[in-house]
């Protein structure tokens, strides 16, 4: 048992810091940019389940905010009162979420998986969204109307991340199938 724990907080190290690569693949835009992130955590929780990402995105998480630069602007605990956070706490949220409600499966049909997809994007996005929201009207004094806080924060990129979703669970089964081929690897881990 504690061999599997060493192994899954490994893997979670390593999820990490494809995490912080997804950070700096960016285009800036005004407020919120446009990383790579989502789709990484996606691919993620596919191939290595939604507890070991949760645990990839808290220690990514921390790792930021101890003020190393892994996030989109670099690190620091000041990132818990910039706008965009709120996206960040909630890939670990989505991740904790679809574990507890068990959302995941190895081997599972493609339905499946795109709804565990569709499931993080959704979360990542409510939780942005309200901290966007929340911190641009009590901490910045900059109220926002809700069509505001939806074009900046929704609309600019829930397009891209919706019709990713299908795309990167098309691309999971076919890493799994190619890595099964080529090495005999089975990439389904149970330890989620």
């Amino acid at each position: 048992m504690r061999a599997n724990f060493s192994k899954e907080l490994v893997f979670a190290a390593v999820a990490a810091a494809l995490i912080a690569v997804g950070a700096w693949l960016k285009i800036p835009t005004p407020y919120i940019a446009i990383t790579l992130q989502l789709p990484i955590i996606v691919i993620l929780a596919l191939i290595l389940g939604p507890r070991t990402t949760a645990r990839a995105c808290l220690i990514y998480l921390i790792m930021g905010l101890i003020g190393i630069p892994v996030f989109a602007g670099g690190g620091g605990p000041h990132y818990l009162l910039l706008p965009s956070f709120g996206y960040i706490y909630g890939f670990c949220l989505a991740n904790f979420l679809a574990a507890k409600a068990k959302l995941w499966q190895p081997n599972s049909s493609f339905k499946r998986d795109l709804s565990l997809a569709l499931f993080i994007t959704t979360i990542v996005y409510l939780s942005g969204l309200s901290h966007f929201y929340l911190i641009n009207m009590f901490y910045l004094d900059n109220p926002l109307t809700l069509n505001q806080v939806i074009t900046i924060g929704l609309l600019k990129t829930i397009i891209k991340d919706v019709a990713f979703a299908p795309l990167l669970v098309l691309a999971v089964k076919t890493i799994r199938q190619a890595a099964k081929n080529l090495i005999g690897a089975n990439l389904d881990r149970s330890v989620a």
